[in-house]
């Protein structure tokens, strides 16, 4: 499942994470974010489980564990192209409510 990078911390095999939990969609995009934290290297290299439930679930699982800030800095590599487009487009969707929130409590 994981193995040590030097300098970078943990290397998660996002495959094999997901081969020991399986699911699919929302339910096995919530259990692999819990297993995955901050300074994490996320290797996607054939994972195979491309879905926008998969992709969103999975970013709003790391946006409510750790925030934005904790979110940059999990790396991801060696990720499908629809898997990527899918990342990005849920990344600016929490992102844009969370810059919502700051916004209505008066802060910038």
């Amino acid at each position: 499942m994981t193995t040590k990078d030097a300098g970078t911390g943990r290397v998660v095999r996002m495959a094999l994470l997901l081969e020991e939990s399986p699911g699919i969609g929302r339910d096995a995009a919530r259990r692999l974010a819990e297993k995955v934290q901050p300074g994490d290297v996320l290797d996607f290299e054939g994972f195979w489980l491309e879905s926008n439930s998969f992709a969103d679930e999975f970013i709003k699982a790391l946006f409510d564990l750790y925030g934005p800030g904790g979110l940059k800095r999990i790396r991801m590599e060696n990720i499908p192209q629809l898997l990527g487009i899918l990342f990005r487009k849920s990344f600016c969707k929490y992102a844009q409510e969370e810059s919502g929130r700051h916004a209505s409590k008066g802060s910038f």
